[in-house]
């Protein structure tokens, strides 16, 4: 930070010409010591002199040496993501933009690489800051910033500079991405190679080979290298398998032991590209609040998997976790990202067929089929739940539903595709989490089914603990609205829950192994494209 302060005293002093040579110098790091020289004499020279500008340097460099503070601690350890993203922000944007503001420029520039490097900025934010460089009007615009960045900075509490992210799960990748850039820049990892499907049993001439490749990956402990003959060394046994089946599982694969197609494709991905899936997961975690809630639900969609977090969000683990089903990759149909508040939970709910789902799938189903309307407990309404108008299925009824006039609903029961829950958060995609009476879909590795809502494996779990504390509604209370009648019942939340639905292809385990999720909806492609 002094060094910043002598630098900042330079540039408001220093003569022209003198000044361009220095910069130069400063801007290509080949002698920053000859910097640090002219700013001490030229401050020893000056400050006497020049009091009054004085503290305009002053806070010049101590802008300046905030940013290099961040950026020296998240290159070290991943940390000071706010503080960083701050200081880091304000000084690139004013620094040379105004004259007279005391900054060097090379300093500036240094401290915003380091920055990203450490991952405290991402590279979309990148491309936006170098888009507005120093010198433009935007840069202009924003130097009046530079009090409100220095405040900010110094005032910044000092548990948010100790942590990349506020999230454990994302304290957790930081771990893990430092694992595999080891492993991305030590010897050359590579899977054993197979043109054929290996199953148990089978004489496997690269099985040495598939044994060290699990070993460096945490899927074989290194103790059964140990005894194994040359036989063994050709044959693929139970204990290969079982890290067979183990990598599958990591993967989001079928686990079942076979070293078939897409096990090979998942072998054969390069680390360099494991190690990009965990910095863009851990972004994604980092662009989540910064203050955790007390209570969170968090629905990752590439994993399929659904997490509350209570109390220790920041520290912990989660307290309950399920499997989800999201909406299909092919078609339109992509669960959407965002966050919300739980406010209410829908006991027996009607399921209010979207138009879009009404006019492409269920309208010809009825027009070919009187009785389907019957058979699947559909009828044709207008207005809300308990005040609507319900119309016959006559063909001009039909043609108005068709239009947006009248609507189509599935009345409460164990048939309903909601289940007998449904989770409200109000959100402009209309998107919320439900049950459903389809449970043999959750068994599946890859599980996006669902037109854009998410179905939940275990709703009566997640109810009891939504409600935990929540006057007259216990476990029994719970089941029996679950279970009994075909009335639906409206519960508002005591304490509404915040939810956000991510999508991290990347995510570590309880056992510190991480696990390797399919890009369903390409949106880690369009990252890196960005």
């Amino acid at each position: 930070m002094a060094t910043a302060v002598l630098c900042g005293v330079y540039r408001a002093y220093l003569p022209g010409y003198a000044r361009t040579v220095v910069e130069l110098l400063s801007r290509t790091l080949v002698r920053p010591m000859t910097r640090l020289c002219w700013s001490l004499w030229l401050l020893v020279r000056r400050m006497l002199c020049h009091l009054p500008c004085l503290l305009g340097a002053v806070i010049g460099g101590l802008t300046t040496g905030a940013a290099f503070v961040g950026a020296a601690c998240a290159f070290s350890d991943g940390s000071c993501s706010v503080s960083a993203n701050v200081s880091g922000f304000m000084v690139y944007y004013a620094v040379g933009a105004v004259p007279g503001v005391p900054l060097l420029a090379p300093d500036a520039y240094l401290a915003f690489g380091l920055l990203f490097l450490a991952g405290a900025i991402g590279w979309s934010s990148a491309r936006y800051l170098h888009a507005r460089s120093p010198g433009g009007a935007a840069a202009r615009g924003a130097a009046l910033m530079l009090p409100a960045a220095l405040v900010v900075t110094l005032m910044m509490p000092a548990t948010a500079l100790a942590q990349n992210t506020v999230y454990a799960p994302g304290r957790m990748l930081t771990e893990a991405l430092d694992r595999y850039r080891a492993l991305a820049a030590g010897p050359d990892l590579r899977p054993p190679p197979s043109r054929r499907i290996v199953r148990s049993g089978d004489v496997f001439a690269a099985a040495d080979t598939l044994r060290r490749y699990l070993i460096m990956l945490g899927d074989v402990t290194d103790t059964l290298v140990s005894g194994v003959g040359a036989e063994a060394d050709t044959i693929y046994d139970d204990d290969l398998v079982q890290g067979v089946i183990a990598f599958q599982v990591r993967h989001g694969l079928e686990p079942d032991g076979i070293i078939g197609p897409a096990t090979m494709a998942a072998m054969r991905v390069p680390l360099s590209q494991r190690v990009h899936q965990l910095e863009v997961a851990l972004e994604r975690w980092r662009q989540l609040p910064d203050t955790v809630p007390e209570r969170v639900v968090v629905v990752n969609v590439p994993a399929f998997r659904l997490y509350a977090f209570e109390r220790d969000a920041g520290t912990g683990r989660p307290v309950l976790r399920m499997n989800v089903i999201v909406g299909r990759a092919q078609g339109r149909h992509a669960t959407p990202l965002f966050s919300g508040v739980m406010r209410e939970l829908v006991f027996q709910p009607y399921w209010d067929v979207p138009p879009s789902i009404a006019r492409a799938e269920l309208l010809p189903a009825i027009r070919r089929d009187p009785g389907y309307l019957a058979r699947e407990h559909l009828e044709i309404v207008r207005g809300g739940d308990h005040d609507a108008a319900i119309y016959r299925p006559t063909a001009a009824n039909l043609s108005r539903v068709a239009a947006g006039d009248l609507r189509l609903r599935q009345r409460p029961g164990p048939w309903n595709s909601l289940g007998a829950v449904k989770f409200v958060f109000p959100n402009r995609y209309n998107v919320y989490l439900h049950g459903t009476p389809a449970q043999g879909l959750f068994a599946r590795a890859r599980r996006d089914f669902s037109h854009g809502c998410i179905r939940i494996e275990n709703p009566a779990a997640l109810a009891e603990w939504v409600l935990d504390g929540q006057e007259g509604w216990g476990g029994s209370a719970i089941a029996a609205a679950m279970t009994t009648g075909m009335k639906s019942r409206h519960v508002p939340l005591a304490r509404p829950v915040p939810v956000y639905v991510l999508y991290a292809t990347a995510v570590v385990g309880d056992d510190g192994l991480v696990r390797f999720y399919p890009d369903i909806y390409g949106h880690d492609g369009a990252r890196s494209e960005q």
